[in-house]
């Protein structure tokens, strides 16, 4: 059975290759941005997506903390497509909201989500002959 941290790693590490696709088509994604095509905007955009592409690894290895880097980074990505250039009614803006929705929702619960071992399967809990 998959666990919500691997599943939230992969929906993340998703969200950081669509934010990078997003900045490298930056001209077609987003005409009236001041950038050109891959301009500076759309570099940021690419830069914040591979360093959320490299979180959710770090995520996939197991660090809980990672997971709210993830979820920070989603949101930044988010609000930088719709300061600089995107138009909010686009079906990339609206995709890369939706990612970004599910992504925080679940980074937010893969960090919360503690992994408690039951009172049977601890390993300090010993038989009792007698």
């Amino acid at each position: 059975m998959v666990g919500v941290k691997t599943v939230a790693a992969l929906v993340s590490m998703v969200n950081g290759v669509f934010a990078a696709a997003i900045g490298a088509y930056w001209g077609k994604v987003a005409p009236a941005s001041s950038g050109a095509a891959g301009g500076p905007d759309g570099l940021l955009v690419s830069v914040l997506g591979f360093i959320l592409l490299l979180d959710s690894l770090v995520c996939l290895l197991g660090s809980s903390k990672a997971f709210f880097a993830s979820a920070g980074i989603s949101l930044l990505i988010v609000i930088l497509e719709a300061a600089v250039g995107i138009q909010v009614g686009s079906a990339a803006f609206i995709a890369g909201l939706g990612l970004a929705l599910v992504t925080v929702g679940l980074d937010v619960i893969a960090a919360r989500t503690k992994k408690v071992i039951s009172e049977a399967d601890h390993p300090l809990n010993l038989p009792v002959f007698g």
